[in-house]
């Protein structure tokens, strides 16, 4: 027995094959040279249950796909409608749905985007780097026709910049990925990685909605919209002519029952789809607007990180302000944080959240910013234009946030974060509460 526990701790905490994760190579007290490279490498292959979404989203795609060709055929087999106006119906309806189709390609296809490695450590400070930038490519590199381009280069569209042109802001860091997290920025639990101005992540795509895949997901919703309006428009007044009208089932002789079957088909799910699909494309086409994303736009908080500093008092409280400086319980920097701020200053903020737009730069460039993205050629990519890392701020923004300052300390003081003066989770009770 005691030779095998003596084998035993001789054995090394992980197997040779196994790489765990930097945390845990810390937390044993093992070098760590190698960098974080986890986000940065390609995804896992998902799963069938996460692939059924997917599955069921192209099926509701193609039921309607069969009627809306029939019904035109046979209205013109029964001599009501013209030759040019079947055509035109069907080839309109097989656009749309060829369309929808390659909007999807193009957000599965497409890789949200990743941050790359900065070539950083942790913290905001830039003198250790642990992952090298690689140089920039060379002549003898550089592709001999940059004019061509393949299908598969297109779907997955540009590759994203080798080098991050500016160090990550100060502060802005995952703790899951162990990993800088540029401006915008957010990780996705369902994922398990960052993504590059995350606006949501779609359950029916089972995969991220971010910076080089918005532009397609915009334009699937919309393509989607005016599919099953189609489907509305064709199957509706033949629905209502067989349900009010007897002489248009007498006319269609003995194809009645196959129109009333494809026409309730079409118009149950072109209602349906219809009033929801141009509810989610109207409410992105205000994001893209006002340049903001879901997860912004949802955030009750999203304008603490870029609050200027409160002033001192809002954070030492008087009776320590004589008291020498390495004394004081609060020598921590002053910070704003909602956790700390009561319930005025609350719902302050987040009604100043739905006003203050740090992004938006007017209708025109918020469009271009989302959609703006060029190939080397010149050709438009339907990607965000620039790399993901960096965006240019509201001018007047800063101003708002500066008055939304002083609002906020009339209504504090803010509790000292430090001292404990504020909520405290140990023991369950606010400052500001009436009890």
């Amino acid at each position: 027995m005691a030779a095998l526990l003596t084998r035993l701790r001789s054995l090394p905490l992980f197997p040779p094959s196994i790489k765990p994760l930097a945390g845990y190579r810390r937390l044993a007290g093992a070098s760590d040279p190698e960098p974080i490279r986890a986000q940065h490498e390609a995804p896992p292959p998902k799963s069938l249950v996460a692939q059924l979404p997917i599955l069921l989203l192209e099926f509701f795609l193609l039921l309607p796909q069969p009627s809306l060709i029939s019904i035109p055929i046979i209205l013109y087999k029964h001599d009501m409608m013209s030759p040019g106006r079947m055509v035109g119906r069907i080839f309109a309806s097989s656009s749309l749905f060829l369309m929808c189709n390659l909007f999807i390609i193009l957000c599965l296809a497409r890789d949200p985007g990743r941050p790359r490695p900065s070539g950083h450590s942790r913290g905001g400070s830039f003198s250790s780097p642990t992952v090298p930038s690689a140089p920039p490519p060379t002549a003898a590199q550089e592709p001999e026709n940059e004019e061509e381009m393949s299908l598969t280069d297109f779907l997955k569209g540009p590759p994203p910049p080798i080098r991050q042109p500016t160090p990550p802001p100060k502060g802005r860091w995952c703790r899951i990925c162990d990993a800088p997290k540029p401006e915008r920025t957010h990780h996705c639990s369902s994922c398990n990685r960052c993504y590059l101005k995350m606006d949501h992540h779609c359950v029916w795509l089972a995969t991220c909605v971010g910076f080089r895949t918005l532009p397609s997901f915009f334009l699937f919703l919309c393509t989607a919209t005016l599919y099953a309006a189609n489907g509305f428009s064709v199957g509706g007044p033949q629905m209502y002519k067989l349900v009010f009208t007897r002489e248009f089932e007498y006319e269609l002789e003995g194809d009645g029952m196959l129109v009333l079957v494809h026409s309730a088909i079409l118009t149950m799910l072109g209602f349906v789809f219809t009033g929801c699909l141009f509810g989610f494309a109207a409410y992105h086409a205000y994001l893209i607007s006002t340049n903001q994303t879901t997860l912004e736009q949802l955030h009750p908080y999203i304008l603490v990180p870029f609050l200027p500093p409160p002033k001192p008092y809002a954070f030492t409280p008087p009776e320590e302000l004589n008291l020498p400086s390495n004394s004081r319980p609060n020598s921590l920097y002053a910070r704003w944080d909602e956790y700390y701020m009561n319930h005025d200053q609350r719902r302050t903020l987040r009604s100043a959240g739905k006003k203050i737009r740090m992004w938006d730069l007017g209708l025109t460039q918020n469009w271009a910013s989302a959609f703006g993205g060029k190939s080397r050629s010149g050709w438009y990519t339907l990607t965000g234009k620039g790399d993901g890392t960096m965006f240019l701020h509201n001018p007047r923004a800063e101003q708002m946030l500066e008055r939304l300052v002083t609002k906020l300390e009339r209504q504090g003081p803010t509790p000292d974060q430090a001292a404990g003066n504020g909520y405290d989770p140990r023991r369950g009770e606010d400052w500001d509460s009436d009890e």
